[in-house]
């Protein structure tokens, strides 16, 4: 992505504040972007505003200097602007698994996830810290749809810990699991819901069960909100039998995607 800025070149003596955004590495429309040189009478905050941010498919990011950058009179002291970047959003990941026979399959249908899919964003920079601040206000009630249902067989449990991440993916049949995630707008999840319904599939193809389900809760007791930079995997084992659907959940830092509680 790209930027146009005024100043063509540095000024000696001058201090500059930067901040940046990628939205799936292109750019959102001019109009809802706005660079705030300062929030306080004293001029030490400044920030970016994103308006009415619509997400789901796209990872967005932010970033700015760590506080701000002078140069000297000779303009010696300055070649490269380093910005530090941040996930604005979560990512939401549902991770389904069966241990059926083989010759049996199971295919997702109809699945949604009811919740706020639009905000506003507001990101600040401080000269007094280097951590930015990520704050959104929801808007929208809407529904993430994830529309890439596909059958998926078994014969062996999968390992959890060692699944592909990278968006909207079907795994391979002997790894008998499937992947979907969005990038979502941060949130409280104490109220959210998902929908989904289930066909069992015979080795022919012919429909042997089909199984809506509906209102399943996604309130996590130790995480009751959507933050900006996690990951949240919900796991749900599917089975012919089974009339009723329970997540479980890891939450991880998106920076390394290391594992947490």
């Amino acid at each position: 992505s790209s930027y146009d800025y005024e100043h063509k070149q540095w000024e000696g003596g001058k201090t500059y504040r930067f901040m940046t955004y990628s939205d799936g590495n292109g750019a959102l429309n001019s109009e809802d972007v706005t660079f705030v040189s300062a929030y306080d009478d004293n001029n030490t905050t400044w920030g970016l505003e994103i308006e009415d941010y619509v997400a789901g498919a796209k990872d967005l990011l932010v970033g700015s200097t760590n506080g701000e950058v002078t140069t000297n009179s000779e303009l010696t002291n300055h070649t490269t602007v380093n910005l530090g970047l941040n996930h604005a959003l979560s990512r939401v990941q549902f991770v389904f698994f069966t241990n059926i026979a083989t010759g049996c399959f199971l295919k997702i249908q109809d699945f949604s996830v009811d919740a706020k899919t639009s905000g506003d964003l507001v990101v600040k920079n401080s000269t007094s810290s280097a951590a930015r601040s990520i704050a959104w206000t929801p808007k929208t009630n809407g529904s993430y749809h994830f529309t890439d249902p596909e059958a998926i067989s078994g014969s062996t449990t999968p390992d959890l810990t060692d699944y592909d991440n990278t968006g909207y993916v079907l795994l391979p049949s002997t790894i008998n699991k499937v992947v979907y995630e969005a990038y979502v707008i941060p949130q409280s999840n104490a109220d959210l819901k998902v929908s989904i319904t289930i066909q069992t599939l015979g080795s022919d193809g012919s429909v042997l069960s089909t199984i809506p389900f509906e209102n399943i809760s996604l309130n996590l007791p130790n995480h009751d909100s959507w933050l900006p930079g996690n990951i949240y995997s919900y796991q749900a084992e599917l089975g012919t039998s089974s009339h009723d659907i329970h997540f479980s959940t890891i939450v991880y830092n998106w920076v390394d995607d290391s594992y947490g509680d």
